[in-house]
């Protein structure tokens, strides 16, 4: 709780990282669909990208908490599909599943994609609706398809490396216990920041602060499955 505190505190000592303090508090948790949310979180990663400062510890814990929010989303969002299509065939079906899901349903895709055909005369849906680094986002949706289950503990692990960059500690104990016992989890939280860093353009240092303690994580698992 300690912990909260510090976080929902930190506009005081950054004024600008209030709207991503307000996103992860309130905001993220009223938007009217998990699409919504999912977009929605990208947009405010995007928005602040300038802002981040990757040797400020509390800049690193609210980019985690940013990714562990578009993760929870994006992992209900591939909950969706699985329950659908169990797993597309291919990759253009894969993209038209999540294009849909990413935008609410058929319906909403269909009226936003004619408004932006409309407005920019582009006929191609993937170009004029897509998210940023689409085919990236397509290959990360993939890995996560093989494992729906898992993706569900993926905010799970990106809390605890947010919370422990706040304190300030590299105590990994408990990235151990999952990774031991949700390995499948921690390795979309990788692809997922590699994804988020590119298409929101963060600073790429980003990337290896934040995949460090998860490979630390992994190789301690490896080490206590070793005879």
């Amino acid at each position: 709780m300690d912990l909260w505190d510090l976080f929902f505190e930190l506009p005081k000592l950054f004024p600008k990282l209030r709207s991503a303090r307000d996103f992860s508090k309130s905001s993220f948790w009223m938007m009217s669909s998990e699409s919504e949310a999912c977009r929605r979180a990208l947009y405010v990663t995007r928005d602040l990208a300038s802002e981040f400062d990757p040797s400020r510890k509390e800049h690193v814990a609210v980019v985690a908490d940013l990714c562990c929010l578009f993760m929870f989303s994006l992992s209900r969002q591939i909950g969706t599909i699985f329950s659908a299509y169990l797993h597309p065939d291919s990759r253009e079906t894969l993209s038209k599943a999540l294009l849909m899901s990413l935008y609410g349903g058929r319906d909403a895709y269909d009226h936003r994609n004619e408004l932006v055909k409309r407005i920019s005369k582009d006929k191609e849906y993937a170009q004029s609706l897509s998210l940023p680094e689409w085919e990236r986002l397509i290959k990360l949706s993939r890995q996560m398809l093989d494992a729906p289950i898992e993706c569900l503990y993926t905010p799970l692990v990106l809390r605890e490396v947010a919370f422990q960059a706040l304190a300030g500690i590299n105590a990994y104990d408990y990235l151990v216990t999952l990774a031991t016992s949700h390995s499948q989890a921690v390795r979309f939280v990788i692809l997922g920041i590699d994804y988020i860093v590119r298409a929101c353009k963060l600073p790429p240092e980003f990337t290896e602060i934040i995949e460090r303690p998860l490979h630390a994580a992994l190789a301690s698992k490896l080490q206590k499955m070793a005879p």
